[in-house]
Formats: structure tokens, sequence, C-alpha cells
């Protein structure tokens, strides 16, 4: 089974949501907090095709993308 990976940072309000919206349904996710793991902005971008707005969200190895309300 996969698993969701959320990068984001704290203060993000966008980012607030998607956690939140993950939480309320009982998703387990890990949390890539950005600005306390800056060498995880590449990562992210190699992996969203240079994406650089947060959150972005990933199932395993697949990309769902942002987070929109």
């Amino acid at each position: 089974m996969g698993y969701l990976i959320v990068f984001s940072t704290l203060s993000c309000p966008f980012c607030i949501k998607a956690k939140g919206i993950l939480q309320e349904n009982d998703l387990p996710f890990v949390e890539i907090n950005l600005r306390d793991h800056p060498s995880q902005w590449s990562l992210m971008q190699s992996r969203t095709n240079g994406k650089s707005s947060v959150p972005q969200i990933f199932f395993g190895s697949s990309y769902i993308g942002v987070c929109f309300y």
C-alpha cells in the first residue's frame, strides 16, 4: 500500500487546509516541511516538473497535486 507525502510550509494556509482535510478523513501522511528541510525543495520540484508552490501532495510515487479550496 502507498502512503501520502505532503510537501508544505507551516504558515501556508493552503497547506494547513490540505493537512486538515487529510486528518478529517483519517488519511495518514508524512509531512515534509520545506522550511525545516530546504534541501527537499529540489526533490519536490523534480517530482512536479518545476512547481514551487505548496502544498504538493503525492501518493507513493503518484503525483496528486495541490490543495484548492
